[in-house]
């Protein structure tokens, strides 16, 4: 009888161990690290792919070259079409924009194994980020080798707002920059704020201490930047200024400020050059970045008034206030674009901030501009896909083109309109990109 009790015993299933967490659940966690950490399988050679065979490297590198360029990833909460009492856009990249890299094994190994490859899809792509906040967001975690990778950012320009018990501090756009230390951007692209002051402050603020960029492009709705507009309705009363018209000699004026602005920063010997160019067709927006419908009106070598080109399309029209405007701002090859994480502090930094120096920090500790994270669907309601003929393609908010639309720097729970409330106009602005 006991033998075969033993036997019976030797017969059960015998208890596996398990990853069981306190709360009795199980933990596959220890199962995915190992399959993480074990190394990743050899590509298949692709001995049947034409792409492989046929093409050499460097044919292919330009062909993944040429369809990375034409990429963008599109994350945040920009302003809505709608105006100021509608929620913000939530923006999301399309689920299958990096589908190149999920083709096979091979084509991931040239595109995406060292940061440092001319091939790596880092420095291709475009980031476009509707605000700072999601810039921060995204790439405060990175490796300092991956951020290097990156070279192609735009970003919409906001103040960085930060509430401590419904009590706002602001700081400068710029400062953002200051968070990512070891940014090494080939381009970054800025789309103006709603604001002509605004707009002016933070161009300025770009120049005299915003790193981590080689080219500046800065895109701005109308001219009011450049013609010192943007003031409250007295200061206007008492300039003058009812009837609007381009005047080229205080643009030009502005555009020399700016230039010597970066010139006692970089060197007069350091190359850096500043560029203005303004569209051609009045009240005809998202058109300002094509080299065939703008006109050039500042030029950073030119020696007198005489060498400075104004287009005759534009000279001694009304209303020319009403025209994008392009600003190209490239520091010298020899200058140092990289902000170090020791620089000292400047005019409106956030690392100055009492929660912290770093964006985790404060970001942990503290709320920002919109009162919760920008990505908020409880706040902002669902997001959309962006879709784009062009990774080029923008568009202004109500608040750009209506000088009658409100706008706050600081758009917090309160200023907005609450989920679902219905705009004032069923209008949406949007870009006649041809």
């Amino acid at each position: 009888m006991d033998n075969n009790n033993n036997n019976n015993d030797n017969n059960q299933p015998q208890p596996q161990p398990q990853n069981d967490t306190q709360d009795g659940t199980n933990d596959d966690t220890q199962d995915d690290t190992q399959n993480y950490t074990k190394p990743f399988l050899p590509a298949n050679p692709q001995h049947q792919s034409p792409l492989f065979t046929l093409l050499p490297p460097e044919l292919r590198t330009h062909i993944y070259t040429l369809h990375l360029r034409n990429t963008r990833l599109t994350t945040g909460a920009r302003l809505s079409p709608h105006g100021c009492r509608a929620p913000r856009q939530l923006l999301t990249p399309a689920p299958h924009t990096l589908a190149l890299l999920y083709v096979c094994r091979a084509i991931y190994d040239e595109l995406a194994t060292s940061w440092s490859s001319p091939s790596h899809w880092l420095r291709h792509v475009l980031f476009d980020f509707a605000e700072p906040y999601t810039m921060l967001d995204t790439f405060f975690w990175m490796p300092r080798g991956m951020l290097q990778a990156v070279k192609r950012v735009r970003v919409g320009a906001e103040a960085l707002v930060f509430t401590i018990f419904d009590e706002s501090t602001f700081y400068s756009f710029a400062g953002a920059f200051k968070l990512l230390p070891g940014l090494r951007l080939d381009e970054l692209t800025v789309l103006g704020c709603p604001v002509d002051e605004g707009n002016s402050e933070i161009i300025r603020d770009l120049l005299r201490f915003g790193g981590g960029w080689r080219r500046l492009r800065f895109v701005a709705h109308g001219a009011g930047m450049l013609l010192g507009l943007g003031g409250s309705e007295e200061e206007e009363e008492e300039e003058g200024v009812q009837e609007l018209r381009w005047e080229e000699s205080r643009a030009r004026d502005c555009c020399r400020q700016w230039e010597s602005m970066l010139r006692e920063r970089d060197g007069k010997e350091s190359g850096s050059s500043v560029f203005g160019y303004v569209a051609r067709e009045r009240k005809t927006y998202g058109v300002v970045l094509d080299p065939e419908r703008r006109v050039e009106f500042y030029r950073s070598k030119a020696k007198g008034p005489d060498d400075e080109y104004l287009g005759e399309a534009i000279l001694g029209q009304v209303d020319n206030i009403e025209r994008e405007v392009l600003i190209i701002v490239t520091r010298g090859a020899k200058v140092d674009i990289e902000d170090k994480e020791d620089s000292p502090f400047v005019e409106g930094d956030p690392r100055e901030h009492e929660f912290g120096s770093t964006w985790d920090e404060i970001s942990v500790r503290s709320c920002w501009g919109h009162h919760r994270h920008p990505l908020d669907p409880a706040k902002h309601g669902p997001s959309r896909v962006d879709v784009y003929r062009d990774p080029e393609e923008y568009s202004w908010s109500k608040q750009h083109l209506c000088k009658d639309e409100p706008y706050h720097w600081d758009c917090s729970s309160d200023k907005d309109a609450e989920l679902g409330s219905e705009p004032d106009s069923d209008e949406i602005v949007v870009s006649e990109t041809e």
